[in-house]
């Protein structure tokens, strides 16, 4: 797997886990079946792969701060897109 792809799933991984964070504790189990379901479907990788991916980049400090490196400017360029497109509804 390349940087940028686990760069990718990495990214969805902290967007799954922050809206799993806004509801209530209850629903939290369900809903992380849920969305890891979903995960292996966008991305045609199973939890298993994505676990293995993971600990192979945490287990190599210089990769991990690269692909952190790509995963924090995804996030940012997300979170810029989100602020752009709320700016537009509000001057509706």
């Amino acid at each position: 797997m390349t940087d940028e792809e686990l760069a990718t799933i990495v990214a969805d991984m902290h967007i799954t886990e922050n809206a799993i964070g806004r509801h209530d504790l209850s629903l939290r189990d369900s809903l992380s079946v849920i969305y890891l379901e979903k995960l292996e479907e966008i991305h045609g990788i199973s939890k298993e792969e994505m676990k293995r991916e993971v600990e192979l980049m945490m287990d190599n400090p210089k990769r991990q701060s690269e692909i952190y490196g790509i995963v924090i400017r995804r996030l940012q360029a997300i979170e810029k897109e989100v602020k752009e497109e709320n700016k537009s509804k509000d001057k509706d």
